[in-house]
């Protein structure tokens, strides 16, 4: 109760107020239904702006919450400790400095991937000049030379066979929407999967969900039906959407709802007639969300036609269904 909070986005701060408290409103219900802190303890600047060129919001970004408590004491406290876990970094065992550079990568680091050039590397923004030197060290004891450039506050990581490492050691997995764009940059390198066993179908993920983890998801629903996703991710070391597509697979969670035959025929029949209309058009004439339209032209194997500055329309008389 003695810890107060609000949010920092990386945009400038909307000069239209309804814009202004329509960004305001989706970033505070977020962070408050996903951490369920106190609105109470909302601090009056609730939401923090920076100076940057962006001006709106991108679509599934929240910013950052950041969680303040006024205590001297518990402030010392954390600094200290902080500033030894860091500054002794370099002196620890391997597998400590892998978990310790995972944290920082997956919090500070970039994927730059410049496709024309081919320089592919991972920046990772530090403003403490004596950070970045400590960075370094930690970084060469496990096998990865990284680069310090003056008057650049960053550590850059390039050259394939520091990438490489990168690879082997899992030190970009913490953070999911980098450690795919890291992926993605990793496959342009030629001989990368025979190099690596890597990027191949027969090859099972280093993170796959043990057997053991699979047999208790099943177990828990067998023993209770009525569970939900989210109470039984709370038992088990895996999360929810896991959860629902082990039930899935083994017919034990609820059954989606499935698009009627006769809405399918006519999906079909439209996509035929009207080949150059887009797909979320052909969803709204039919009361379906895209994703069925989209499903049924991959089963069905209805290619769209693409047609340059096309403003095809439906007829009247077309949709006039039985």
């Amino acid at each position: 109760s003695d810890w107060s909070w609000y949010t920092a986005v990386n945009i400038q701060k909307p000069s239209n107020n309804n814009y202004k408290k329509e960004i305001e409103d989706i970033i505070i219900n977020y962070w408050n239904k996903k951490t369920n802190i106190k609105i109470n303890k909302l601090q009056p600047n609730k939401v923090s702006y920076r100076k940057v060129k962006h001006t709106k919001l991108k679509k599934n970004y929240y910013g950052c919450i950041m969680i303040e408590k006024k205590d001297n004491v518990i402030s010392q406290i954390l600094k200290k400790f902080l500033k030894e876990t860091t500054y002794n970094i370099p002196n620890q065992k391997e597998k400590y400095i892998r978990a310790f550079m995972k944290g920082i990568i997956a919090a500070e680091g970039t994927i730059a991937w410049h496709k024309k050039s081919k320089h592919y590397g991972i920046h990772i923004s530090c403003t403490n000049k004596k950070e970045r030197e400590i960075y370094q060290k930690a970084l060469k004891k496990i096998g990865i030379n990284a680069k310090l450039y003056k008057n650049y506050k960053e550590i850059l990581i390039s050259r394939k066979e520091n990438n490489l490492q990168l690879l082997k050691q899992r030190l970009m997995t913490l953070h999911p929407r980098k450690y795919n764009k890291f992926l993605n940059m990793m496959k342009n390198y030629k001989g990368i999967t025979e190099e690596t066993n890597y990027f191949t179908n027969k090859r099972g993920g280093w993170n796959k969900t043990p057997q053991k983890i699979i047999d208790e998801i099943i177990a828990i629903k067998k023993q209770n039906p009525n569970i939900s996703a989210k109470i039984a991710a709370k038992q088990l070391p895996v999360s929810s959407i896991k959860i629902n597509r082990v039930w899935k697979k083994h017919n034990l969670g609820k059954r989606l709802y499935k698009t009627q035959k006769k809405i399918i025929n006519n999906i079909i029949k439209m996509c035929i007639v009207y080949s150059h209309v887009h797909n979320y058009q052909i969803a709204q004439k039919c009361k379906v969300h895209t994703n069925v339209v989209d499903r049924v032209r991959k089963k069905y194997n209805l290619k769209k036609i693409h047609k340059p500055y096309c403003k095809e329309t439906f007829s009247r008389a077309f949709f006039t269904f039985p």
